[in-house]
């Protein structure tokens, strides 16, 4: 990159930086989101959509629920999320998040019923 090209970078990075911001509402979560766009543009890591941090819309759609599910979910702790701003705040979910729940999710071994125990068919 030469000289003259680093203070326009500069400039779409702090662009950048200022619309992610206004977006979440939290100096830190944008600065992250910044960082990991242009690591991104740089072809230095997988999209950063690929961790997240994904909206409630996007969190359904890898889920395969609706976006009522997965407000629900986290009201009731079975998913986790990181909220971002004052208030209620904005919620988000990393793949971490999505994968536990995922794994949490799974259905163990099938436990037979009631009745099948009764006449010994497993």
């Amino acid at each position: 990159m030469t000289a003259l090209a680093l203070p326009q970078a500069a400039d779409q990075i702090l662009d950048l930086f200022h619309r992610f911001r206004e977006e979440v509402g939290d100096a830190i979560a944008a600065a992250s989101l910044t960082l990991a766009t242009t690591n991104w543009l740089r072809g230095g890591a997988a999209s950063p959509e690929a961790n997240g941090p994904f909206t409630v819309r996007q969190a359904a759609e890898k889920l395969g629920v609706s976006e009522w599910t997965v407000r629900d979910l986290v009201k009731t702790g079975k998913l986790t999320c990181d909220r971002i701003g004052t208030g209620r705040g904005t919620i988000r979910f990393s793949a971490a998040d999505l994968a536990s729940y995922r794994e949490s999710a799974r259905p163990s071994a099938a436990i037979p019923s009631r009745r099948r125990r009764l006449l010994g068919v497993e």
